[in-house]
């Protein structure tokens, strides 16, 4: 990184870090999250156009010119437009409104770790940095990570714990990159962390060896609350941020 590239980042990971101060009321905690996510969507907008822009853009304008200009940025709408949703309705007078609480914004400050993590390894190459909830952490990485594309439905894969089922689903014996084991059911079971992952997208189902049908969109919060029953099971969730990472590939 050049010296200005070390300052700027500087002055991200400044705004990050606001985002996780404890002291900060939740409704200003989510404000910040909008914040952080203009600053991400001002460099890449910079990347793009070699310039800064030329009026005010809020996070719908960027996600309009992101979408006009195709731009292969999808992984990262639905972190924004969660941020956007939550810090709008913080940031707004409402009629009888909904108490803003930590665990209201929540899937915001859950959205910028993605975003955050996103952007120093997709766009600065720095795949030994890993940031959770406000801190940064450096790792002895053997092989840099690659990104994981997960479902655009929620741009986070649904994960569970596997569990023993005697079936008779067709498992590979064969390991997909020598780490995940296709359990023939449209699952895989990632062998070394021992999380078991949907390979369909919400919305869709397995059929003869493919997903077919339409994929469901929504945002992390609604997200957060699905319950889906898929390959039997009916105990799905969300990744975390620290599992959405340890994925080196797409499956």
């Amino acid at each position: 990184m050049t010296e200005d590239q070390i300052q700027d980042f500087a002055r991200l990971e400044k705004s990050y870090q606001a985002v996780f101060d404890n002291n900060a009321r939740p409704e200003h905690r989510s404000m910040d999250c909008r914040k952080f996510a203009e600053a991400i969507c001002r460099r890449l907008y910079v990347q793009e156009m070699r310039k800064q822009p030329d009026k005010l853009m809020t996070l719908k304008s960027y996600l309009d010119f992101f979408r006009n200009k195709q731009l292969p940025l999808a992984y990262i709408y639905p972190q924004i437009e969660t941020i956007q949703n939550l810090g709008n309705y913080a940031g707004h007078d409402q009629h009888e409104e909904e108490p803003i609480t930590l665990g209201y914004i929540q899937p915001a400050l859950s959205a910028v770790d993605v975003l955050m993590n996103w952007y120093v390894k997709k766009k600065l190459q720095r795949n030994d940095w890993l940031f959770v909830q406000g801190v940064k952490k450096e790792e002895n990485l053997a092989k840099p990570v690659q990104e994981n594309k997960p479902a655009p439905a929620l741009e986070l894969p649904n994960i569970k714990p596997p569990e023993s089922k005697a079936d008779n689903k067709a498992v590979s014996s064969t390991l997909i990159k020598d780490r995940y084991r296709d359990n023939g059911d449209g699952t895989i079971t990632d062998i070394k962390t021992n999380l078991q992952w949907m390979r369909c997208l919400i919305g869709q189902e397995w059929q003869d060896g493919r997903c077919q049908g339409e994929a469901q969109e929504m945002n992390w919060h609604n997200a957060q609350k699905l319950k889906i029953n898929f390959a039997g099971y009916n105990d799905w969730r969300v990744a975390t941020i620290e599992e959405l990472l340890s994925q080196q590939f797409s499956i």
